[in-house]
């Protein structure tokens, strides 16, 4: 989610932010590029 601040500023906010292993999973089970996945 990105939230605009008062000030003008962009905060970016992760709801359940991954940890190390759960990257490690995502990178294996979608390839080194995220956004190519499901691209046919």
């Amino acid at each position: 989610m990105v939230y605009a601040g008062t000030d003008g500023s962009l905060t970016v906010q992760m709801v359940r932010p991954p940890d190390e292993a759960r990257k490690a999973k995502n990178s294996q089970n979608r390839g080194a590029d995220p956004f190519t996945y499901g691209s046919p």
